[in-house]
């Protein structure tokens, strides 16, 4: 079933087969997760008629020579999460493999919208090849130590190649018959650039995040001292009869029959203040909502978006938020980060998975770098290596350029063309004001309350919550933006009527986003909140998608025609920017090569628009 090969004598047979073989099936096993600090054991690979089990600790350094041959062979490599065994492989020999097919990202593109984010490799041979595989099996390469293999470990090794030709060849009729071929290129494409970015990493500042960690806890306790000096400063206990009546109207728990004695027999609650202040639990929503109730403020709930409408209003309100506002930031991104420092590099080594978000834009893990705060003192932790540089860059307005473009609405290009900023724009045609007389909170006001709500579908009930307004003026102030731009309103109307109608949409080049066909609704009501849904989330994706798929040329464009070698790395991809680390002796040539490399794979889906990307260099993460 397998050749076994331990020695370079047994490697002519595999060259033999490789000259003939189509393609390559290829998968590695190690004795761990972590490819900096785990061993490589076998590297599999099956070619036309065979399949060969190497054992890497035998080869020692003619492993390089293998991986060679393939990689000049230029041969299709059939893997499955193909990017845990390209880092293996690239770390141990410093090959990349870039013609590459992951099955596990095809099947993601192929059910994008109704399936999941992760597919296993026992969930397809099952789905396409009708056959179960034992998987528990695999552990038992962590942390192994015998000098050589038993059979069934390798047989296990082995049916981990033998079936991805079969699923290769049934996905590649569904991209074929969806349209998506040109999807499924850039993403395979994309593999290389984002093992080069993972493996990479990106340096943190231990110092500086452990301040930070030390300042939030400082700010922790004094907000929640605020919140509790205020909530006893401003509660009437004058009307309960006892200290016990009290407690119990703050939900306050009196454990012991003494306690309870103690406190019916204060008749002036006012003197235990101190013993409440230590017994309110501000992160208890039950008590919290009570004491807003004590207030006379009473709350549907105290969650954060019924916070918000009172926080002006209610100082209570505001303390809380800020409160919370800290505490998760300091469960976030307190020591858990410190603890994802690789003790071998040293450096922090995000996952960023490339088909993570519906809309085909990347998410982000272990830890999360798309969800750091924009503040500086955050950002500002992450920084370059010695004699480096960090190139921050993303695109200015780029999804709202390409509502202009796909749309083809006169008064955005027109804009666009005249250099103009087009949430500025906006704020002009709604407040019917001039430009110069335009605030920057009025410019902020149009970009986050007006443009992007009614693009991405806001209701009038929804702008109303966002302006502070009320249903009936919202709805003006989306008649009005729509009377400003109506090749949009028609565009987008038409948009979402066949997105409807197909359950699907579809970005420029074919990325599709599906949606169920739901038949069955309780009554009329439900099937319109699910055709808005629908609808909203479908022309949000030709966007954001569209976005993300010319965010991702611009990485192959950096990654594959990259002019300085090691002195420029991809760092991190956060949405719409692109953070490369890159030798300081280069750094200017290096940025003007990465604007143009994110100006042209954005530049063919605008037309008339230009593309525009700013940005700095910097020793530390920031924009």
């Amino acid at each position: 079933m397998y050749n076994l090969i331990e020695n370079l004598t047994q490697i002519q047979m595999f060259q033999k087969e490789l000259l003939i073989s189509p393609t390559l099936t290829i998968d590695t096993e190690c004795t761990g997760l972590d490819v900096f600090s785990s061993t490589w054991l076998l590297l599999q690979v099956k070619t036309l008629n065979s399949i060969f089990i190497f054992d890497i600790r035998k080869l020692g350094k003619y492993s390089n020579y293998i991986i060679e041959l393939i990689k000049s062979s230029d041969k299709l490599v059939l893997l499955h999460n193909a990017k845990f065994d390209m880092k293996v492989i690239f770390v141990n020999t410093g090959i990349m493999l870039t013609n590459v097919y992951d099955s596990m990202i095809t099947e993601v593109l192929i059910n994008q919208g109704v399936g999941k984010q992760f597919y296993s490799l026992k969930e397809l041979v099952s789905k396409y090849c009708g056959v179960s595989l034992d998987k528990e099996i695999r552990e038992s390469f962590y942390n192994y130590s015998e000098t050589s293999f038993t059979n069934e470990l390798l047989t296990y090794s082995a049916l981990d190649v033998q079936y991805l030709e079969k699923i290769y060849e049934e996905q590649m009729k569904e991209v074929y018959s969806s349209g998506q071929q040109k999807v499924y290129d850039l993403e395979m494409k994309l593999l290389a650039p984002v093992v080069s970015m993972e493996v990479n990493g990106v340096k943190l500042d231990k110092e500086a995040w452990i301040k930070l960690k030390e300042n939030a806890i400082k700010f922790i306790e004094t907000s929640k001292t605020e919140i509790l000096d205020y909530i006893i400063s401003n509660i009437n206990f004058t009307v309960f009869p006892n200290a016990w009546e009290a407690a119990t109207a703050l939900l306050i728990p009196v454990k012991t029959k003494k306690l309870e004695t103690d406190l019916r027999s204060l008749t002036n609650p006012e003197v235990v203040k101190d013993w409440y202040k230590s017994n309110i639990n501000i992160s208890s929503p039950l008590q919290i909502k009570k004491v807003f109730s004590l207030l006379g403020v009473p709350l549907e709930s105290t969650g954060e978006n019924e916070l918000k409408k009172i926080q002006l209003s209610c100082p209570l309100a505001n303390l809380l938020l800020t409160y919370r506002e800290h505490t998760k930031k300091l469960t976030t991104y307190g020591d858990n980060f410190l603890d994802l420092i690789n003790p071998v590099t040293g450096r922090i080594h995000g996952e960023f998975n490339q088909v993570g978000a519906q809309s085909g834009r990347f998410s982000s893990g272990n830890p999360n770098l798309q969800n750091i705060p924009k503040e500086e003192p955050y950002r500002h932790c992450f920084t370059s290596g010695e004699n480096k540089s960090l190139i921050c860059l993303d695109y200015s307005g780029q999804e709202y350029r390409l509502v202009g473009a796909i749309s083809r609405e006169p008064a955005i290009i027109s804009a666009y063309k005249n250099g103009a900023d087009m949430h500025m724009a906006t704020a002009v045609l709604l407040l019917k004001k001039p430009s110069e007389e335009i605030t920057k909170e009025e410019r902020h006001w149009a970009k986050n309350k007006i443009n992007f709500p009614i693009i991405y579908g806001s209701t009038k009930w929804g702008l109303s919550y966002g302006l502070g307004k009320s249903v009936e003026e919202a709805a003006e102030v989306i008649r009005e933006f729509y009377e400003v731009y109506p090749f949009l309103h028609t565009f987008k109307m038409a948009l979402e009527s066949e997105i409807w109608k197909r359950k699907y949409s579809s970005t420029v080049i074919g990325r599709r986003r599906y949606f169920e066909n739901k038949i069955l609704f309780s009554d009329y009501k439900e099937v319109r909140k699910y055709e808005g849904r629908v609808k909203r989330e479908g022309f949000n994706h030709v966007i954001q998608g569209t976005a993300a798929d010319a965010t991702k040329e611009a990485m192959c464009l950096i990654y594959y025609n990259n002019p300085f070698g090691d002195k420029l790395h991809l760092c991190m991809q956060i949405h719409d920017e692109i953070v490369t680390e890159v030798d300081d002796d280069i750094k200017e040539e290096a940025k003007i090569f990465q604007i143009k490399c994110m100006k042209d794979s954005l530049q063919q889906y605008l037309g008339e628009i230009p593309a525009m990307v700013d940005g700095p260099i910097t020793k530390v993460w920031s924009h």
